[in-house]
């Protein structure tokens, strides 16, 4: 689980089986407290944008393993 109060199960279950794209504006570093991290687990694509620079580049880093 990655979001803070359970907000990607919801999102996952108000979606169900669809695959899209999703745009998460201030995702840190994609991972912590991410309500977005989950839906890219199941297929979907995303943009992440994060201003602050140390999470920006975890991001990056994030984004170069898969």
């Amino acid at each position: 689980m990655y979001s803070q109060n359970n907000e990607e199960q919801v999102i996952v279950d108000y979606f169900g089986n669809k695959i899209g794209n999703l745009l998460d504006i201030g995702a840190n570093d994609g991972i912590t407290f991410s309500n977005s991290r989950k839906l890219l687990e199941l297929g979907w694509s995303g943009e992440f944008i994060e201003p602050a620079e140390i999470p920006y580049n975890n991001i990056k880093e994030l984004n170069n393993d898969n």
